[in-house]
């Protein structure tokens, strides 16, 4: 296939794509929109499909999609790519595909934890196999590097390279101007925690009164189903990105199945074209999902990533080489009490240097998209 007389490469892309995470809608996208002019992607679902495919390259693409078993207890030797096992691979290899994997990482955490995707012996050799068959390993993270990396053979080791999550380049690849107003974006899994009973004593109120003292609203984005509750607007302010947002809390009302709640909120992101444009606007931001952090440090506003993950944490330090952008005290990691006073620690910081901060990220993204064409341009000269 060419474009202009230029070749473009056909691979398969394994991936969540269209979905109730706006996370990994996102990352989708901004993949796709990364080797626009280079790559043709075929889209399997990770979940859903059996990866029978007739490209001649098959690429993991952005996530933590090299995680173990949802479910340990019934199938503890799946992957989260389902369908992903050692015969597969030696299929793929067999008949000469070329396999990698970009800007791909895992969530499953160092000590195995059994509510935490684990790893079993077999889904261990599955991805040994799937390293020692790859052309690239062009991971997230330091940490992932780590995880993964013991699991394979010390020759098959300089294939793994750090690879800064595209959902950092937003502006660049779809073309948007950033834009700044007086709200602060937060996100939480609000869905059961913020409830009817406890909302006007929740610590969140702590920051947003502290905010709105120093001239800051204070907005829930919400990215995936959990972090939306009926109480939020009650205590937030309606997002500057998504003024329809408590418009459809309030379409939630009533009994709904959990696919149908889930199918909700993929219709919804199907709707924002591009969904990267939803975290751009914003002064400051403070999330506990990577795709809360990563996409907002994207328009260089100055951002606190509150993963209390020991895989995730590392990245904020890792990306941006300044703890600031880091939590004080992680979710998780201690009440949600101080995990607000943390917070205020770093908003007071972040308003008093602001500009400051705005350049040191623009600084550390241009280092890191310099890092993200040395890889591109290797993974290409790489592919069938």
């Amino acid at each position: 296939m060419s474009d202009n007389g230029k070749n473009i490469k056909n691979a398969a892309l394994l991936s969540y794509g269209k979905c109730s995470n706006a996370g990994d809608v996102l990352i989708y996208e901004t993949f796709c929109k990364l080797f626009s002019k280079e790559i043709q992607p075929n889209w399997h679902h990770v979940r859903l499909d059996e990866l029978d495919t007739k490209s001649e390259n098959i690429i993991i693409g952005p996530g933590g999609l090299l995680s173990g078993s949802y479910k340990p207890d019934v199938a503890k030797d799946q992957l989260v790519i389902r369908h992903l096992k050692s015969n597969k691979i030696q299929s793929w290899r067999s008949v000469g595909k070329r396999l990698f994997a970009f800007g791909t990482g895992t969530n499953t955490p160092f000590d195995n934890n059994p509510k935490a995707k684990p790893f079993s012996a077999k889904s261990q050799k599955t991805i040994a196999d799937f390293v020692a068959s790859s052309g690239g390993m062009y991971l997230r993270g330091s940490a992932d590097i780590r995880r993964l990396s013991a699991f394979c053979a010390s020759e098959d080791l300089h294939k793994f390279k750090f690879q800064p999550c595209p959902s950092v380049f937003l502006d660049r690849l779809f073309s948007i101007k950033p834009t700044v107003s007086d709200q602060i974006a937060v996100n939480f899994p609000f869905r059961k925690t913020l409830t009817k009973e406890n909302y006007k004593d929740h610590p969140i109120n702590k920051f947003i009164e502290f905010s709105r003292a120093n001239g800051l609203s204070v907005s829930l984005l919400d990215n995936h189903p959990q972090d939306i509750s009926s109480s939020i607007p009650a205590v937030f302010s309606s997002p500057v990105s998504d003024p329809q947002q408590f418009d459809f809390i309030n379409s939630l009302e009533g009994p709904l199945s959990d696919a149908r709640y889930a199918k909700l909120f993929e219709d919804r992101w199907s709707k924002e074209d591009p969904i990267a444009k939803r975290f751009n606007g914003y002064r400051f931001s403070f999330g506990a999902r990577l795709h809360s952090f990563l996409p907002f440090m994207a328009f260089n506003t100055p951002s606190a990533f509150l993963a209390g993950s020991e895989i995730r944490t590392p990245m904020a330090l890792e990306y941006f080489r300044n703890p600031v952008f880091g939590a004080k005290t992680p979710l998780g990691k201690g009440s949600f009490s101080q995990v607000v006073d943390g917070m205020i620690d770093r908003l007071k910081f972040f308003m008093k240097y602001e500009d400051q901060l705005r350049n040191e990220i623009s600084d550390e993204r241009s280092r890191l998209w310099e890092i993200t064409m040395n890889n591109k341009a290797d993974m290409l000269s790489r592919m069938s």
